[in-house]
């Protein structure tokens, strides 16, 4: 699993929760086989990126959570960067583009496997987070938060730090070296 193998090494595990944007607009105006069809179109964009032991699941109807082991935030930032762009530039008639939360904590050794089941989860809320931040930012980005799950609740009191300290990632990264820049 992603966790033991993060804690044994020491190293963190990075959770990238990715989400079509305007996902609705694709099952509304063109059906839902059009949107079944871009929804294996993405999966194939994502999977080539995928490294050894990471993790790929469907998350929600337009949302994919991809868990891997890192060595730190900005680390992770630079694949989340490289999933945004394969999504953006697929081939086809569709225009398709997402927005990607990252989140990344090194975990405890030695966690039971329902304790890291409930620390997968909590990492992935604050990866939410982070990705209503790249919605709210104008959609088509990665935003890293650099809140982990030790401070998710004095983040949640002190929201205004937490967006102050995000960093974002936008569509002019796909043209040059990932960059991040600070809004």
């Amino acid at each position: 699993m992603v966790v033991d193998r993060a804690a044994t090494q020491g190293r963190k595990v990075a959770a990238l929760l990715i989400d079509l944007d305007r996902f609705k607009d694709f099952n509304d105006t063109h059906g839902h086989a059009v949107g079944d069809e871009v929804l294996l179109a993405v999966t194939a964009a994502i999977v080539p990126r995928l490294g050894p032991g990471d993790v790929l699941a469907r998350a929600g109807g337009e949302e994919f959570l991809l868990l891997s082991v890192v060595t730190g935030r900005d680390t992770a930032s630079a694949p989340a960067e490289q999933v945004r762009c394969a999504v953006e530039r697929m081939p086809g008639d569709l225009s398709v583009t997402c927005s990607i939360g990252v989140a990344a904590e090194t975990p405890e050794p030695g966690l039971a496997a329902e304790s890291a089941a409930e620390w997968v989860w909590t990492l992935t809320a604050v990866a939410d987070r982070a990705m209503y931040q790249a919605k709210l930012a104008g959609r088509n980005r990665v935003v890293s938060t650099p809140f982990g799950i030790s401070s998710t609740r004095r983040a949640s009191r002190d929201a205004r730090a937490a967006r102050s300290g995000v960093v974002t990632m936008t569509a002019a990264a796909c043209l040059r070296p990932s960059r991040s820049t600070r809004p």
